[in-house]
């Protein structure tokens, strides 16, 4: 849900009510709502992002075939880069592994947390000296032109010493979700970052669309954790990537 007021999107109104404040005369407010996809359309084209896989058996470059009715039901594959993903389940400094619940990671570390969609999320363990790394990468997407793509990602804050250990709002993960597709250069969806609040095992999530004006072979999707924690924090999870033609 998006709520408008003269034709101009009203920030932090994304729900089903709104309740208008100041109300003022001969303004007029419109509420658009965006179905995700569905199978008359392309529905989600990330399979992967709900991360229903085992660390141990995964391999760190799958590929996976996919059929897009946008593009005459044209059959293709797409590949995953998982290159960080720790294959014991441990989720080092800089690593990041699925699992049910990050306390049975790191109990003294990572607070609990149920999957957002599925059983499984992304657990990232960002306490890294780099500015930025990869905990997703998809490649390979074929787009349609003149179609709206819509972007969701759900993410939550895990960090269980940020209260114990006063680790701080600079350790607060801070995502940032890309995507490059042929002839479109690189943009960043959404427009921003996500940055994760301090409120400890709760989901927010993070929107975004792109609408190439031509047809792309190509596309590559990528989220980087950007925030620089070169002692602790900034831990986080992830699940339920969406990405996929609106309705």
């Amino acid at each position: 849900y998006q709520w408008y007021k003269d034709g101009n999107p009203i920030s932090g109104a994304t729900k089903n009510k709104y309740t208008v404040t100041n109300i003022q005369e001969d303004a007029t407010y419109k509420c658009v709502t965006t179905k995700q996809g569905t199978t008359d359309d392309t529905g989600n084209m990330l399979s992967l992002g709900g991360f229903e896989f085992d660390n141990t058996n995964q391999n760190k470059r799958p590929s996976v075939s996919i059929t897009d009715p946008l593009r005459n039901n044209e059959t293709y594959s797409i590949e995953y880069l998982f290159d960080n993903l720790n294959l014991n389940g441990k989720a080092d400094p800089g690593e990041y592994c699925t699992s049910t619940d990050p306390s049975s990671i790191k109990s003294q570390y990572f607070t609990s947390i149920t999957a957002k969609q599925g059983s499984k999320m992304l657990v990232v363990n960002g306490a890294v000296s780099s500015n930025q790394f990869k905990v997703f990468h998809v490649r390979n997407l074929k787009l349609k032109g003149g179609v709206t793509y819509q972007f969701s990602c759900w993410g939550a804050n895990i960090d269980k010493e940020y209260f114990t250990k006063n680790h701080g709002s600079a350790s607060l993960p801070q995502i940032k979700f890309e995507i490059e597709a042929a002839g479109h250069g690189t943009k960043v969806l959404g427009g921003g970052y996500m940055t994760l609040t301090d409120k400890l095992g709760a989901w927010e999530e993070y929107k975004g669309t792109f609408t190439p004006n031509s047809d792309c072979n190509w596309a590559h999707i990528t989220i980087y954790n950007t925030t620089n924690t070169t002692v602790a924090g900034n831990d986080f999870v992830l699940d339920a990537i969406y990405f996929g033609a609106e309705k």
